[in-house]
C-alpha cells in the first residue's frame, strides 16, 4: 500500500509513504514496516508569513 497527501493549492504531494512489509524480511527480520516522508519546503511555502 502506498499513500500521498495533497493539499489544495500545493500543486504536488506534501507527504507520501507506504507499507514495506517485505523489505525487512530481506535482512532477516520478518516484521511489518511503514515509512513516510514530508516535503517540508513545499509545506513551508503554504504557510502564511509571520508578521
Amino acid at each position: 500500500m502506498q499513500f500521498e497527501v495533497f493539499v489544495a493549492g500545493a500543486g504536488r504531494a506534501l507527504a507520501f509513504g507506504g507499507r514495506y512489509d517485505d523489505l525487512l524480511a530481506r535482512y532477516g527480520s520478518d516484521r511489518p514496516a511503514v515509512g513516510f516522508a514530508m516535503e517540508t519546503d513545499a509545506l513551508a511555502e503554504l504557510l502564511p508569513e509571520a508578521s
